[in-house]
């Protein structure tokens, strides 16, 4: 032990970069205790069949196409990864966050010490990285995945073009490009790597003038403006650009901006009311709020800043121009959201600021023994108050309720949250409050496809579905490519017996989703219900080639092969069937027909019996069962049968109660 100290004490660098990850992984235990939320988690993990299906059906899908908005496969491999190893283990997700947040706080500690080789700076700046409470949202947050994981990337290339600077090793630079080129496809926020590479070379006085400088950033903008596009047109394409944000005109968006970015500094700065949501600030008109036009005014402080220190302070200069240029496309700019900001975009945007503070109390240290003694408590007093906060953040998102909770205490108009809640409520079996959240959201909020989808599936559950019918009608008006909606809605008017408009949902599903096994599933239902039964093979086989193995998928399997005369398949089905759910009476009623049809009486009797047992209205399982005890010679019992189905109104069974029982 005593040989360990001393090799710490003489490197300074290790005991930073070990007290920083121990503090950081210290703040993020309870995120162990933590499940998945109803906050994008249903979206992005437990219910997408990206993430949830094979390898072999969605691994092209996943690089071919946009997600809620969003181009991004490198995060949904990612998804797909753990999902793959540990089902849908909360932990392993949180876990693998949680890794590579520890990553990225190395990173950044390697970062500082590259440019600026003081291991008190490379240790402050890392460790508010790590625990500060701002930053708990894209750890804790497993659907969060993106932010965490592009940051690896991004980070990992700005260490190797670094290294390329200090060493002039192309292998560096391309290592770097490699990794820019895996940040972009984790999150498109990554396209502002570049430009933080210049920011560097004015901070390491690189000239300007030189045209190798400008060269060798020009594939990092080649890079940045491919697949920046391709991260605009998915946003565009799927309508993610805002329908529900408000949409100001140019004085509104400078005070908006204006607002947004004094509250990220400030919350940075002291991180009190921190929330999942942060709503926008209510204002009429050209009538702004005095918290807009204070944020106006510090913001122009801040930019009179940035230009007073260009030539006075490069470290200044450079922090808060990381810190601008990784937040700006984050101040409301173009309404993508309806939130005025959100605590992960800090993720890496604040290293500038840290990285202002850790110099700043360095050189306070310098000065004498008062000041170092002072600067010290400033930061033990900070980071005290930091992790302690940041600990408490991580419990908040533990579940659903925790996490609604905590930001409709703040904000109970908020109907992203009202929703969230209402569907924790309705997994909990609470569907009244689930009613009552959704209906809140839909007051709040009238354009909110989400809750209307919802709403529906509350009507759905307590036989409304009329109600149901029009909720989904509602939906799909507002977000007209949503498979999901559409396939709700099939399945309302299905049970309406509306079997063409429920084709046709079903199939308008698949189009916008040709990954969405349930609605292949679901049509192939359709196709039984309108005798249409090879269609409905192909659908179901389909559905199950894709990994959907609900019962109803091989009952309705075997009804298919039922209706075409192939009965050993379809006994095997309806076997697979009664062995996912022994409760479904009635595959157990079609095996037994199907036995008979066989000529597997005794089979017949015995499942027609257990059915029957369950439900004794089955007029054709009474005809069925009796005309299998005839051939069994009993038939004062198939006699009792036959009587059944008669007394039930089936007339056909007078024949053979004029053949066998007179």
């Amino acid at each position: 032990m005593q040989a360990v100290i001393l090799s710490l004490q003489r490197n300074p660098r290790l005991s930073w970069l070990l007290a920083v990850l121990l503090l950081t992984a210290a703040v993020y235990l309870p995120i162990f205790h933590n499940g998945f939320v109803s906050w994008d988690d249903n979206i992005y993990i437990t219910d997408n069949p990206l993430v949830t299906g094979p390898w072999s059906q969605n691994l092209w899908r996943i690089f071919a196409g946009s997600f809620e908005g969003h181009y991004h496969p490198l995060t949904l491999i990612s998804l797909k990864f753990d999902h793959s190893l540990f089902g849908a283990s909360a932990r392993a997700f949180h876990l693998h966050n949680l890794l590579l947040h520890l990553l990225n706080t190395f990173l950044v500690f390697q970062i500082i010490l590259q440019f600026h080789n003081k291991p008190m700076v490379a240790g402050i700046t890392a460790l508010l990285f790590g625990i500060h409470p701002m930053h708990v949202e894209a750890v804790a947050w497993a659907s969060a995945r993106k932010d965490v994981l592009y940051t690896f990337w991004f980070l990992l290339a700005y260490l190797g073009w670094l290294r390329y600077v200090a060493s002039a090793y192309r292998k560096y630079l391309v290592f770097s490009l490699a990794a820019f080129v895996l940040a972009v496809l984790s999150k498109g926020q990554a396209v502002f790597l570049p430009l933080c590479l210049i920011l560097t070379d004015i901070l390491l006085l690189r000239p300007l003038n030189n045209r190798k400088i400008w060269l060798e950033k020009l594939p990092y903008f080649t890079i940045a403006l491919i697949l920046g596009l391709i991260a605009i047109f998915a946003q565009a394409r799927t309508g993610y650009t805002g329908s529900l944000a408000p949409k100001p005109g140019i004085p509104e968006m400078i005070m908006l901006a204006g607002y947004a970015f004094t509250l990220y500094l400030l919350k940075l700065a002291l991180p009190i009311q921190l929330s999942a949501y942060y709503s926008y600030p209510q204002y009429q008109g050209s009538e702004f709020t005095a918290g807009m036009w204070l944020g106006l005014l510090i913001s122009v402080v801040v930019l009179g800043l940035v230009v007073y220190s260009l030539r006075k302070n490069k470290v200044l200069f450079f922090g808060l121009m990381f810190f601008i240029v990784n937040i700006f496309v984050f101040l409301k700019w173009i309404p993508v959201s309806n939130y005025i900001i959100a605590d992960r975009y800090t993720y890496v945007s604040s290293i500038g600021l840290f990285f202002i503070a850790g110099y700043g109390l360095e050189r306070l240290r310098q000065y004498s023994k008062p000041f170092a003694l002072g600067s010290a408590l400033i930061l033990v007093a900070l980071l005290w108050v930091y992790a302690l906060t940041a600990t408490a953040r991580v419990s908040i998102w533990h579940d659903t309720l925790s996490l609604t909770n905590d930001i409709l205490k703040n904000n109970p108009k908020v109907y992203t949250a009202l929703n969230a809640r209402g569907i924790e409520s309705m997994n909990q079996g609470d569907l009244r409050a689930a009613l009552q959240d959704f209906s809140a959201a839909i007051d709040v909020q009238p354009k909110n496809a989400r809750a209307y989808a919802n709403r529906a599936g509350i009507y759905a559950k307590t036989d409304r579905n009329p109600e149901a019918l029009k909720d989904l009608d509602m939906a799909v008006s507002l977000a007209p490519g949503n498979a999901a909606y559409l396939n709700n809605r099939g399945l309302s008017r299905l049970t309406a017996r509306l079997y063409k408009e429920a084709l046709d949902d079903f199939s308008a599903a698949i189009n916008a989703s040709p990954s969405f096994g349930v609605a292949y599933a679901n049509r192939g239902k359709v196709y039984n219900s309108t005798a249409n039964f090879e269609a409905a093979l192909e659908d179901l086989k389909q559905a199950a080639a894709m990994g959907i193995v609900f019962p109803y998928v091989s009952f309705e399997t075997g009804i298919a092969y039922y209706n075409l005369r192939d009965f050993n398949r379809a006994v095997t089905q309806f076997n697979y069937t009664l062995k996912k759910d022994p409760s479904f009476t009635e595959a157990l009623f079609y095996r037994g027909f199907s036995n008979y049809n066989l000529g597997d009486f005794q089979g017949a009797e015995d499942d027609l019996g257990a059915a029957l047992s369950r439900d004794d209205k089955n007029a054709i399982a009474w005809a069925m069962r009796g005309m299998a005890r005839i051939r069994l010679g009993k038939k004062a019992q198939a006699c009792a049968d036959f009587y059944q189905a008669k007394n039930l109104g089936m007339k056909q069974v007078e024949k053979e109660i004029e053949k066998n029982c007179q």
